[in-house]
């Protein structure tokens, strides 16, 4: 993110703070679906989100999550994507 940052600043004519990298405290570790209590997860506005999204089928999400985390999941996201789908759609 940084690069693409400095890139498109070089390119418009742009300057950068000083230091160049600064502390970041909005950065978050957590589940991006469901709170603890199952509910659905919220998020701030973002200027940016970066992940990784996991590429896991329907078939493999109960072995690999448990069961009832996908229960949790797909009834929070019911009628909005189908319990079908890969887990990377939530």
């Amino acid at each position: 993110m940084w690069i693409s940052y400095f890139q498109w600043k070089a390119a418009h004519g742009g300057e950068w703070e000083t230091p160049v990298l600064q502390r970041l405290d909005t950065i978050q570790n957590r589940d991006a679906l469901l709170n603890e209590d199952g509910t659905e997860a919220q998020w701030p506005d973002a200027q940016y989100i970066v992940g990784n999204p996991p590429f896991l089928g329907k078939k493999k999400q109960g072995p690999k999550l448990g069961r009832p985390y996908v229960d949790a999941l797909r009834d929070t996201y019911m009628g909005r994507v189908a319990k079908s789908s890969d887990l990377v759609c939530y």
